[in-house]
Protein backbone atom coordinates (compact mmCIF):
# COMPACT_ATOMS: atom_id res chain seq x y z
CA UNK A 1 0.00 0.00 0.00
CA UNK A 2 2.61 2.52 -1.03
CA UNK A 3 0.49 4.40 -3.61
CA UNK A 4 0.67 8.09 -2.79
CA UNK A 5 0.76 10.00 0.45
CA UNK A 6 -1.66 9.46 3.28
CA UNK A 7 -3.33 12.68 4.43
CA UNK A 8 -4.30 13.42 8.03
CA UNK A 9 -8.03 12.68 7.34
CA UNK A 10 -7.41 9.53 5.26
CA UNK A 11 -8.61 6.60 7.34
CA UNK A 12 -8.89 3.72 4.86
CA UNK A 13 -7.26 2.38 1.71
CA UNK A 14 -9.44 2.25 -1.42
CA UNK A 15 -8.63 -0.94 -3.31
CA UNK A 16 -10.39 0.17 -6.50
CA UNK A 17 -8.42 3.41 -6.98
CA UNK A 18 -5.36 2.36 -4.94
CA UNK A 19 -5.29 5.49 -2.80
CA UNK A 20 -5.67 6.42 0.85
CA UNK A 21 -9.02 8.10 1.28
CA UNK A 22 -11.48 9.49 3.82
CA UNK A 23 -14.20 6.98 4.68
CA UNK A 24 -16.95 9.64 4.88
CA UNK A 25 -16.12 10.77 1.33
CA UNK A 26 -16.25 7.15 0.15
CA UNK A 27 -19.65 6.65 1.79
CA UNK A 28 -20.95 9.89 0.25
CA UNK A 29 -19.84 8.84 -3.25
CA UNK A 30 -21.28 5.35 -2.82
CA UNK A 31 -24.66 6.35 -1.36
CA UNK A 32 -25.34 9.35 -3.63
CA UNK A 33 -23.85 7.64 -6.71
CA UNK A 34 -21.65 10.60 -7.64
CA UNK A 35 -19.14 8.38 -9.44
CA UNK A 36 -20.14 5.36 -11.56
CA UNK A 37 -17.16 3.36 -10.24
CA UNK A 38 -18.31 3.93 -6.63
CA UNK A 39 -21.99 3.10 -7.16
CA UNK A 40 -21.74 -0.69 -6.92
CA UNK A 41 -18.50 -0.88 -4.91
CA UNK A 42 -18.55 -3.49 -2.17
CA UNK A 43 -16.00 -1.57 -0.14
CA UNK A 44 -18.22 1.54 -0.25
CA UNK A 45 -21.21 -0.55 0.87
CA UNK A 46 -19.17 -1.99 3.76
CA UNK A 47 -18.03 1.50 4.77
CA UNK A 48 -21.66 2.66 4.75
CA UNK A 49 -22.55 -0.18 7.15
CA UNK A 50 -19.66 0.88 9.42
CA UNK A 51 -20.62 4.56 9.41
CA UNK A 52 -24.31 3.78 9.98
CA UNK A 53 -26.60 6.48 8.64
CA UNK A 54 -26.00 7.69 5.09
CA UNK A 55 -24.61 11.18 4.69
CA UNK A 56 -26.88 14.16 4.27
CA UNK A 57 -28.38 15.06 0.91
CA UNK A 58 -25.94 17.00 -1.27
CA UNK A 59 -26.71 20.69 -1.80
CA UNK A 60 -26.61 20.27 -5.58
CA UNK A 61 -29.58 17.88 -5.45
CA UNK A 62 -31.85 20.81 -4.59
CA UNK A 63 -30.65 22.61 -7.71
CA UNK A 64 -31.68 19.68 -9.88
CA UNK A 65 -35.24 19.79 -8.57
CA UNK A 66 -35.47 23.60 -8.37
CA UNK A 67 -36.57 23.56 -4.75
CA UNK A 68 -37.09 26.85 -2.91
CA UNK A 69 -34.64 27.64 -0.10
CA UNK A 70 -35.63 26.00 3.16
CA UNK A 71 -37.55 23.14 1.52
CA UNK A 72 -37.68 19.82 3.36
CA UNK A 73 -34.70 17.72 2.32
CA UNK A 74 -35.78 14.26 3.43
CA UNK A 75 -33.90 11.83 1.16
CA UNK A 76 -36.03 9.15 -0.46
CA UNK A 77 -33.05 7.10 -1.57
CA UNK A 78 -29.83 7.44 -3.51
CA UNK A 79 -31.54 9.03 -6.52
CA UNK A 80 -33.65 11.50 -4.55
CA UNK A 81 -33.69 14.83 -6.34
CA UNK A 82 -32.13 13.47 -9.50
CA UNK A 83 -35.29 13.23 -11.61
CA UNK A 84 -34.41 16.37 -13.58
CA UNK A 85 -31.01 14.94 -14.44
CA UNK A 86 -32.66 12.00 -16.23
CA UNK A 87 -34.55 14.24 -18.67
Amino acid sequence: MQYGPRGPRDDFYCWKFRVWYNMKDCVFRHHWQTNPDCTDCGQGAANLRLVGAPPGRPRWAALLTVEPPGADHAPDGPSAGCEAADR
